[in-house]
């Protein structure tokens, strides 16, 4: 199939046509045998994924593309289907979700929101997904996942009275699994960054160039305390050992964290790509498809980039990778 085919095909004002429509089934039964069961991280979100997205896609143009969209890009890493571009499908596809997501986060309401939030998970599953495809030489911030997870975070903010008042929902249901969601101290507390407050240290140096105040301050404080948390639970001496837990913390980090981290992380500055480090590190306890060896890879490219005197911070999330599991602070 030319170039020039597949644009009239995923052409969203496009008619029907025989391909298109084989190329969509085709994606939507790659989701409901391989996509949409690799998904799930506890037994709370199986269904989920499973059944309740593509019958909620059926009624959401933008979560229907986004079916299609990870489908697509499931197919190019793990080579499940030869018949079609899947890089290719997939960035066509996501552009049309995208464009369709947008309209519908404009117009958010209690009729709409369970897909919005499910439209949501599976674009920030693609994103993430493709970030394994990008150039890290020279290194700089995964800027579209960034932006992707500040309009997360955007999302969550204004959706929230929405989640609440309907506790019912699906977006209600997966949003409490984790007490971080309400337990602002469970989430930042001072005690849960033990082990991590020498990323803190600031040299003379740091004292006159770094920007710095309460607010970044509290910014760096926070996650710290937030990927502190993750590794109690995945610590097996801990009494809150709990890895589905922690696999859960990993997946929301994007909405949980402070956006002005998000924005240090996108200014490239130092000591936030320090602390992201640590985060793509603590992805080594993922075996799903979409996360892979990304972390490994952002490991490395930011330990390659640092200037000298930030290189003793990043040996901890080195030797975690180069292991392939959480070790020792």
């Amino acid at each position: 199939m030319s170039s020039v085919d597949m644009v009239d095909m995923l052409d969203e004002d496009a008619p029907e046509s025989k391909q298109r429509r084989l190329l969509e089934a085709r994606l939507m039964h790659l989701y409901l045998t391989e996509t949409g069961p690799s998904l799930p991280i506890d037994d709370i979100t199986r269904s989920v994924f499973a059944n309740t997205i593509p019958k909620l896609a059926l009624d959401s143009e933008a979560l229907l593309y986004s079916i299609y969209a990870l489908a697509a890009i499931h197919s190019c890493i793990c080579k499940l289907d030869d018949t079609f571009d899947g890089l290719d499908v997939h960035r066509r596809y996501l552009a049309i979700a995208l464009h369709e997501h947008t309209k519908d986060i404009a117009e958010l309401s209690a009729s709409n929101f369970e897909s919005v939030f499910l439209t949501t998970h599976l674009l920030r599953a693609c994103t993430f997904a493709m970030l394994r495809f990008r150039n890290r030489s020279p290194y700089t911030p995964p800027l579209e996942w960034i932006l992707t997870t500040g309009t997360t975070q955007a999302l969550f903010t204004k959706a929230w009275d929405i989640i609440v008042a309907h506790p019912e929902s699906i977006a209600a249901r997966m949003v409490t699994s984790s007490p971080i969601v309400y337990d602002a101290e469970e989430r930042f507390g001072e005690s849960q960054r033990q082990g991590l407050e020498y990323i803190l240290e600031r040299d003379a140096e740091d004292e006159v160039y770094e920007p710095w105040d309460a607010e970044i301050q509290d910014a760096y404080e926070t996650t710290l305390s937030y990927l502190g948390g993750v590794l109690q639970l995945l610590d097996p001496n801990s009494e809150k050992f709990n890895v589905n837990d922690a696999r859960r913390r990993m997946v929301i980090f994007p909405m949980a964290v402070k956006k002005r981290f998000l924005d240090l992380t996108q200014e490239a500055r130092p000591r936030a790509i320090v602390i992201m480090a640590y985060y793509f590190a603590i992805l080594v306890i993922e075996t799903t498809w979409w996360v892979g060896d990304v972390g490994t890879l952002e490991v490395q490219a930011i330990a390659r980039s640092l200037p000298a005197k930030w290189l003793k911070m990043v040996e901890w999330p080195l030797r975690v990778v180069e292991a392939g599991t959480i070790m020792p602070l």
